[in-house]
């Protein structure tokens, strides 16, 4: 193999890593029901994206990341973030023991709110900080070791850090 052949072939083995880990996490994200491959184009230039979603009735169709619905595409989301993570952990030797998610369960139901927090108990890092805006079941706060909430009614809002009451803010 030249120059250019060697390059390629490292890239491939890399994103077959990559599509591996991805797979992982979005089945485990959707019970099973949603895998993501990603392929190489005609030229090798860019990365398709495609997720192979179970129907209700078994069979499996394809769809790329825009057909997907809001829960599914959350879903795929995180687990190409989680998979690109532990990639650069893996071939970089870079790390990170704090995962900070921002509205990441937003489009969610409550089952894929469910797998989600069943998936980050799994994760290596010591702190796994979530942001969300309402969780589907009352229940799921329970996944958490700690929930603080910050309430805002009217124009005031407030913070409270497990069972105490921090501050109020505003008018």
């Amino acid at each position: 193999l030249g120059r250019r052949g060697v390059q390629a072939r490292l890239f491939e083995i890399a994103l077959l890593q990559l599509e591996s880990s991805a797979a992982a996490y979005a089945s485990q994200l959707s019970s099973g029901r949603l895998t993501l491959a990603l392929r190489l184009d005609e030229e090798h230039r860019l990365v398709r994206k495609e997720v192979h979603v179970q129907r209700g009735d078994g069979t499996i169709g394809v769809r790329s990341v825009g057909q997907l619905s809001g829960g599914e595409w959350r879903r795929v989301g995180l687990a190409l973030s989680l998979a690109y993570a532990q990639f650069a952990q893996a071939r970089a030797a870079v790390s990170c023991n704090v995962l900070v998610l921002d509205e990441a369960m937003g489009g969610m139901d409550a089952d894929g709110q469910a797998a989600m927090a069943e998936l980050l108990r799994t994760l290596p890092h010591e702190s796994i900080l979530v942001i969300a805006h309402g969780l589907q079941r009352d229940t799921l706060y329970g996944e958490f070791d700690a929930v603080d909430t910050v309430q805002r009614v009217g124009e005031a809002s407030s913070v409270r850090v497990g069972d105490a009451e921090m501050a109020v803010f505003g008018s």
